[in-house]
């Protein structure tokens, strides 16, 4: 069958941002070449240990130069391994799907078959510290629920994250919208949404008690009044799937 009509019109190919591929590069021969010095330099050491002061001073003269290559040879591999990953990811995107290729390995999701985005966000720091911050999404299919995680050390991110959700997004929101025409609940990961309320594990807030729906931080907040005390969750965005449609329902039905 020809690709152009199982995959559609081509649209856009995505590598791995160009820098950062350099900067594994730099640091594979940076390491390698400190590996070897450090081989050399144990071989040196053996060599004048052996010739000046015979068998018993070896172990002295190349246990140092030994632990730094037994120190370099595991980061090697980790950064050798980091460069070939990332030069070998692209993602294209057609008018019928996306592909993912890692390598000769390729994963074909059908926009139709797509039936949750979650949008995920991992912190790097120490004690409130952050120093990186790295987004991403996560696609759930209806394929033996199948996921799929596009990183943002791909190029052009946020081109690509927003071609994904405009050729999903609709489709679910019809679903959506037909299951508020005829009063059932939709089910947002830990939040159930109504026409009358919104459910978060088990309890019932009716829209009137809802103050205030923010995005903030990669945190969902949402803010109620119970018993003359206002009160918040907060919900981590990766747990909530289709984030963008549940904000706007709950702020279009909360009026916050």
């Amino acid at each position: 069958m020809d690709k152009q009509k199982t995959s559609g019109r081509w649209l856009q190919e995505y590598r791995v941002r160009k820098n950062l591929v350099r900067l594994y590069t730099a640091l594979t021969i940076l390491t390698m070449l400190s590996l070897v010095g450090s081989a050399g330099w144990a071989l040196y050491a053996w060599y004048f240990s052996y010739v000046h002061y015979g068998p018993a001073a070896i172990w002295n003269w190349i246990k140092n130069p030994l632990l730094l290559s037994a120190l370099l040879l595991p980061l090697l591999l980790l950064f050798l391994a980091q460069w070939n990953r990332l030069s070998q990811i692209r993602v294209r995107t057609h008018t019928r799907g996306l592909q993912i290729l890692r390598g000769q390995k390729k994963i074909n999701i059908p926009w139709d078959a797509v039936q949750e985005i979650y949008t995920t966000a991992t912190q790097y720091g120490i004690n409130g510290f952050i120093w990186k911050k790295k987004a991403g999404i996560r696609l759930a299919t209806n394929t033996a629920r199948r996921e799929v995680t596009l990183e943002a050390d791909l190029a052009e991110f946020e081109n690509l994250v927003q071609t994904v959700k405009s050729s999903i997004y609709p489709r679910i929101g019809i679903a959506v919208d037909k299951l508020l025409a005829s009063d059932q609940p939709i089910d947002f990961g830990p939040l159930q949404v109504s026409t009358r309320s919104v459910s978060v594990s088990g309890s019932s807030i009716p829209w009137e008690d809802v103050n205030t729906c923010t995005l903030n931080n990669g945190r969902l907040h949402l803010t109620y009044l119970q018993k003359d005390r206002e009160r918040t969750i907060r919900l981590r965005s990766a747990r909530v799937p289709n984030l963008d449609l549940c904000y706007e329902i709950l702020k279009k039905m909360s009026g916050a």
